[in-house]
């Protein structure tokens, strides 16, 4: 769902400043060099924020949920796209500073009251999710609503299958690497399948939550093609071997834990 089409559906009444850098972030966002960061991403992100809206009744302060949306991949859009690991790894943790850090520098061009300028950095630098509770739970806790519903719908669109797609493109592009496995692996593992409806704020986004994974999961394994084994090296459980089929052969599998 565009940006404008979101608004003009919901009658939601924007300060013109605000919409002015919303408009900035989304000229940023259609020029991105990342492909799992552009302004598809946002698009997926307005579409289930309509739906959202339809199943909660929440007040939304949409002068600071919509640039915070618009804003919290703008790092990420202008940095060059890569497969390599330590790179990959430095970006999870600097994503949300570096993209609060352009939304200030960016937010001196407006009068915007300084307080609503506050909270939507907060909702960009806490919209962050690493995989290491510890982690997650002392840096990136959201507390304002928006915060919650910023993280809620960055995570959804991550059970995308579109954009598992587009990982496939990344991390397959050319001759597999064990580096790319190594990530994948930990990617799906960490990040992916062992993710519960508790990561989530949201009612609709817990039950949105459930049906996406399920759809995820299945779509895995049928276009990956699954191998059921338990080998001795992986810890005890039932584990699948993940196959990319659009390869000759694999250097190494990959297994996770369906």
């Amino acid at each position: 769902m565009e940006f404008l089409e979101f608004i003009e559906k919901n009658k939601i009444s924007l300060d013109i400043n605000i919409k002015n850098i919303c408009f900035d972030a989304i000229t940023i966002m259609k020029k991105s060099n990342d492909l799992k960061h552009d302004y598809i991403h946002l698009k997926n992100l307005f579409h289930d924020l309509n739906n959202l809206i339809k199943y909660e009744k929440i007040d939304i302060n949409y002068n600071v949920l919509l640039p915070a949306i618009c804003w919290h991949d703008t790092w990420h859009a202008k940095e060059p796209s890569t497969s390599n690991s330590l790179i990959m790894f430095y970006r999870l943790f600097y994503e949300g500073y570096g993209s609060s850090k352009l939304f200030k520098k960016h937010a001196k061009n407006y009068p915007i009251k300084k307080y609503i300028i506050q909270k939507i950095n907060v909702a960009i630098k806490k919209h962050v999710r690493t995989g290491w509770r510890i982690i997650d739970n002392l840096f990136y806790t959201p507390f304002q609503l928006e915060t919650k519903i910023l993280k809620d719908l960055d995570e959804l669109d991550t059970w995308s299958i579109k954009r598992l797609e587009l990982l496939k493109k990344i991390f397959f592009k050319n001759k597999l690497k064990t580096s790319y496995l190594k990530i994948m692996k930990w990617y799906l593992k960490n990040m992916m399948l062992n993710t519960t409806e508790r990561l989530f704020y949201l009612d609709f986004s817990k039950n949105e939550f459930k049906l996406r994974k399920k759809l995820f999961i299945d779509w895995v394994i049928k276009n990956y093609g699954i191998v059921r084994k338990n080998p001795k090296k992986y810890l005890k459980g039932d584990y699948g071997s993940f196959y990319d089929m659009t390869q000759n052969s694999l250097k190494e599998e990959l297994y996770v834990k369906l």
